[in-house]
């Protein structure tokens, strides 16, 4: 499978290309024709026996991309198996074929301005949608948050559940959600709780007898600046159990006997502690470490400074000191922030290899520039001095 990036007037694709011209056309007629609630748009381009398609992802942020920077947390975790239950759902009303679903991270598409997730539906696609999302879920475990009860128990549950081959996995994933649902007090309120699994009857995280006085919250905040399903409720304060022993009789025994099993993960403690704490240089740099420097305001990273962005318009605004390995660049949830209307939350990234940098736009809106040139989103292009870059309308120098 070959996948490649385009802009197309103001808007941004991603193209497919098949290996062999589709046989199932019914597919092509519905996805051409119709927008399907949690799919990417879709057009089709067959030249030469070869059938392209394009993905409209103008907007739209990979889930790859934002896991670079953030763990997985119980919203994130929702947003995903909602998404793709109702996306489940709508395939098989358009009678669909879910295993035609491309479930990887990089093509899982977030958009911040709706807060839904969508899907790559692949036609010509040969693959397991179950042991697509055991992988999926594999990748998000190493990536989960674990002060985030919540999200633990979802995280491994599901994973766990998804091993079972009783039931379709349309049919699995919404029977959990619906425990889950079930499990849940009203929005709003509390539901009293003893002796009750948020849970109950899945495989490897069944028996949570010992939970009593479990807290239901409502109206929680979404993705890190970016609310998504508000309102949905979940469990909170599993600290309270009780029964749970180091043994592995609780739920905390069984969520670490889970981890061990995890493909590829090492029983060592000093091992597992060290993969699921993030990077140190990944954190945004705290808003106080910005000093005042002559008449600019630049970002102290106490390390040694060997790339500056310097500001070239009329808004007063601060050069930008680059000192990180990765740094992102962009309007919100980013670590060097340009207030300009014309720049996304997520515009640009710039990433240190051996002395060099490189400049990489992040899918933003109105595009970035490298000395005029628009590049594509995922085009890596190396910097060198004196070269100008404008994200959307911003424009800096590079030294």
């Amino acid at each position: 499978m070959e996948v490649s990036y385009r802009r197309h007037f103001d808007q941004s694709y991603m193209i497919v290309r098949g290996d062999t011209e589709p046989d199932e056309t019914y597919e092509l007629l519905v996805l051409s024709y119709n927008r399907i609630p949690g799919l990417l748009p879709m057009e089709t381009e067959i030249a030469d026996g070869v059938a392209r398609f394009w993905y409209n992802i103008t907007g739209k942020h990979a889930l790859s991309d934002y896991l670079e920077r953030k763990q997985v947390d119980s919203e994130l975790l929702k947003l995903l198996f909602r998404s793709m239950d109702a996306v489940l759902k709508e395939c098989s009303a358009y009678l669909l074929e879910e295993r035609h679903i491309l479930l990887r991270q990089e093509y899982l598409y977030l958009d911040f301005s709706h807060k839904t997730m969508e899907f790559v539906y692949l036609p010509g696609l040969k693959g397991d949608l179950r042991q697509s999302f055991q992988e999926l879920m594999e990748q998000l475990l190493r990536r989960l948050d674990h002060s985030d009860k919540l999200a633990s128990a979802m995280a491994y549950e599901m994973y766990q559940q998804s091993l079972s081959r009783e039931e379709a996995f349309g049919d699995m994933l919404g029977k959990v959600l619906t425990e889950n649902d079930s499990a849940e007090g009203p929005a709003g309120g509390e539901k009293e709780t003893s002796g009750v699994d948020a849970f109950s009857g899945v495989d490897g995280l069944s028996g949570m007898d010992g939970l009593s006085g479990v807290d239901v919250l409502s109206g929680m905040d979404g993705l890190s600046g970016v609310d998504v399903l508000s309102g949905m409720d979940g469990l909170s304060g599993m600290d309270g159990l009780s029964g749970a022993q180091e043994t592995g009789k609780g739920i905390r025994g069984k969520l670490r006997n889970l981890r061990k099993n995890l493909p590829g993960r090492s029983t060592a403690k000093s091992e597992e502690s060290s993969s699921m704490e993030p990077p140190a240089e990944l954190y945004r740099q705290p808003a106080q470490e910005i000093q005042e420097v002559g008449q600019t305001e630049v970002l102290a990273l106490n390390q040694p400074v060997q790339g500056i962005l310097r500001y070239q318009g009329e808004e007063n605004r601060p050069d930008i000191r680059i000192g990180l390995p990765v740094v992102l660049i962009g309007k919100k949830e980013a670590d060097l922030c340009i207030p300009g209307k014309s720049v996304s939350r997520i515009h640009a990234r710039i990433e240190q290899v051996e002395g060099e940098y490189y400049l990489e736009d992040m899918n933003s809106t109105n595009g970035t520039f490298l000395n005029g040139e628009l590049l594509e989103y995922r085009q890596k292009v190396k910097l060198s001095p004196r070269d100008r870059i404008t994200f959307g309308l911003e424009e800096y120098v590079f030294i």
